[in-house]
């Protein structure tokens, strides 16, 4: 595949996120929580693409390629979704980083790839071995932490909950109110 298709199919249907989940531990003396953070680059196809999925992980060399079972509700075209992602911070640091900062992403997507790429960074000085340890993460990356994720989340669905009013106009055309 050609580097520039993988950035262009990745300007039009990637995602760079992060996910956060809280873990309580009780304790004798209270609970203590702990916080996964986790970095994910993602594509999610109609089922019958699967074949891109599986191409995009030979490309990177890296990520997990799955398939859901596609739900039957009486349509012709329920064909399921092919998945592709990848998690592993070292694969990301040392694959998909590389490649976006060579072959840059033309849309405003790049804008979530920056946000992304610095909270990576911010993770892997938190990290030994394979999983993340339970190092206590400093209050300042701790709150930027937030402030990236915060971003990522606003932008991810601000085309969604921002977008103006639309009226119809009598010819079938619609037109946006500002």
């Amino acid at each position: 595949m050609d580097p520039w298709f993988i950035t262009g199919l990745t300007d039009g249907e990637g995602c760079f996120s992060l996910f956060v989940r809280r873990d309580l531990q009780k304790r004798k003396n209270g609970a203590v929580a702990y916080y996964r953070w986790t970095p994910d680059f993602a594509f999610t196809f109609r089922g019958d693409d699967l074949k891109v999925c599986e191409q995009l992980k030979i490309f990177f060399g890296c990520g997990i390629v799955s398939l859901s079972h596609p739900v039957d509700y009486g349509k012709l075209h329920s064909l399921g979704q092919a998945h592709y992602s990848v998690r592993n911070i070292d694969d990301i640091i040392t694959k998909i980083i590389p490649h976006f900062d060579t072959y840059s992403l033309q849309s405003k997507k790049n804008i979530d790839y920056v946000l992304w790429k610095e909270a990576i960074f911010i993770l892997k000085k938190y990290r030994s071995g394979k999983l993340f340890s339970k190092i206590e993460i400093s209050e300042e990356d701790k709150s930027r932490l937030q402030e990236l994720f915060d971003a990522l989340k606003k932008r991810l669905t601000a085309g969604h909950l921002n977008r103006p009013p639309q009226n119809p106009s009598k010819d079938g055309i619609k037109e946006t109110i500002i």
